[in-house]
């Protein structure tokens, strides 16, 4: 049934290497989503077929060849892309993140028991389900396990520990206690781990349904990666930035050490430092506290504060198109030259209109700024 619903591409995959002679299946995270009723956002697949075999399968489709070391071959099939991995067992995790090297098998069963979690370690073939470690069971009973010695398993590639709180973190599982021991017995690792990678399963951990609980009860395994930080509280927007400025509300140094975009550190760091402003009350206020942010940043300290009503204030004056930046004005800096004024006169007048619009001394009208202007030219 489970590839029945698969997408034209990924079936037809699957039906070119069991023509060929070959064992597939599907694998991993599509099999766990497709199991709770989620649409996979993409597929594996698992196969005996050695690389270079999937290669000639697919001669007559896109083939990317680049995970060919480590068995695997990316297929694009009727759109879809699809990466194809041979079944291997992993061999010594020197730097904690990969293999040195692998051995391909011929056994479904050695593949899965490399994986990290129950969850994730479920197949799909031409038969039903493949389950050899409980998956299925704890994924209807929400739990998080590690497959086999969880020590071993978070020892060979650290970022499984940031891996599990993100499965719980978005699922809202919990993470078995043994699971959990190994998680902090390897904590230390994530040290070794890049910061980008790191970076990429806090989002996911700070976006879930379950944010707070793991933000607050892991919070150990955390400070390795990250450092300190606050527990997100699940009531927050569904906002990464927000959510990571609550993160890292007393570390605003953090989001600096992660590899992230600029635009991201910069707006992550400016939360933090503006978090305690005043938010506004009623609309003039709304309007002067875009003026100070501006409009995007304006939203984002509400809901860094949560605050609905200061929200729907700033989101009115959007809205309703009230001027609450200069270049809202009926004026620009010409028509003050124009004017008679000069210099550093010009963004001081600017700044004068502004706030007598925004006060409603003044209407949003050339001529009317124009005569409040010249009634405030003492203080110009």
């Amino acid at each position: 049934m489970m590839i029945e619903k698969s997408p034209e591409g990924i079936r037809k995959i699957l039906e070119i290497l069991i023509s060929e002679g070959y064992e597939a299946y599907l694998v991993g995270g599509c099999v766990r989503d497709r199991l709770l009723g989620f649409e996979p956002k993409d597929y594996d697949v698992t196969t005996n077929a050695k690389p270079h075999d999937v290669v000639k399968c697919f001669r007559d489709y896109r083939v990317i060849e680049t995970g060919i070391k480590h068995g695997t071959v990316t297929v694009i099939c009727e759109g879809e892309q699809c990466e194809i991995t041979t079944f291997r067992t992993d061999g010594v995790y020197t730097d904690n993140r990969h293999p040195d090297n692998v051995t391909f098998s011929d056994d479904l069963a050695s593949d899965l028991s490399r994986r990290d979690f129950t969850v994730n370690s479920m197949a799909w073939g031409q038969n039903g389900l493949v389950d050899l470690f409980g998956g299925e069971a704890d994924l209807k009973n929400g739990v998080i396990r590690a497959v086999g010695e969880s020590e071993k398993r978070f020892s060979e590639d650290a970022l499984r520990i940031m891996r599990a709180l993100r499965f719980s973190s978005r699922f809202g599982f919990e993470i078995e206690k043994e699971t959990a021991v190994g998680m902090r017995k390897c904590a230390h690792l994530l040290e070794n781990i890049a910061r980008e990678r790191i970076f990429s399963e806090l989002v996911g951990i700070v976006m879930g349904k379950s944010a707070f609980s793991v933000t607050r009860d892991f919070a150990d395994i955390l400070s390795f990666a990250v450092g300190k930080t606050t527990p997100v509280s699940d009531y927050l927007a569904l906002d990464s930035d927000v959510r990571l400025a609550a993160l890292f509300s007393q570390n605003t140094d953090a989001i600096k050490s992660l590899k992230t975009s600029r635009t991201t550190e910069n707006t992550v760091a400016y939360l933090i430092e503006n978090a305690d402003s005043l938010l506004p009350e009623d609309i003039p206020s709304a309007q002067r506290f875009i003026r100070r942010h501006g409009y995007e940043l304006a939203l984002k300290l509400c809901l860094l504060r949560a605050d609905k009503e200061a929200y729907t204030k700033v989101t009115d004056v959007k809205r309703a198109h009230l001027p609450s930046r200069i270049y809202d004005l009926a004026v620009r800096g010409n028509d003050i030259i124009l004017a008679g004024y000069s210099g550093a006169q010009v963004s001081r007048a600017l700044e004068i209109a502004l706030d007598g619009v925004i006060s409603g001394e003044c209407r949003n009208r050339k001529k009317d700024i124009l005569e409040y202007i010249d009634s405030k030219k003492d203080g110009i």
